[in-house]
């Protein structure tokens, strides 16, 4: 395994991220039933120093995770994302891309108008 491979796994799948079979699981039920779907899995680390005649005023240093959802079914595409990697996170998400689903496949449209 590469260093960012071993990196991204210690990130997203160590003791405050996804267990693997429950991403699984949780992948499995939101993309049963379409043409494909991909799971975005975002690490983002930013600082900033502000300064005032040569003064260091403030500084921050920030990280944040999260992951996007996409699945596509025909020519309908679902979305749904968390600033949260973790299970239940990862189980609302699924669960909102089922929901749309089963929205859309229960729609009939009416007949035009005369």
């Amino acid at each position: 395994m590469s260093d960012a491979l071993r990196k991204a796994d210690e990130l997203f799948h160590g003791p405050q991220g996804l267990d693997l079979d429950d991403a699984h699981k949780h992948l499995t039920t939101a993309l049963d039933g379409t043409d494909d779907g991909e799971l975005f899995l975002e690490y983002r680390e930013s600082e900033s120093i502000s300064l005032d005649d040569g003064r260091i005023r403030a500084a921050s240093f920030d990280t944040r995770r999260g992951f996007g959802l996409r699945a596509v079914l025909g020519e309908a595409a679902y979305f749904a994302h968390a600033g949260d990697v973790s299970a239940p996170a990862l189980a609302r998400a699924a669960e909102t891309i089922r929901a749309a689903k089963a929205m859309e496949q229960s729609f009939t449209a009416g007949a035009p108008p005369p």
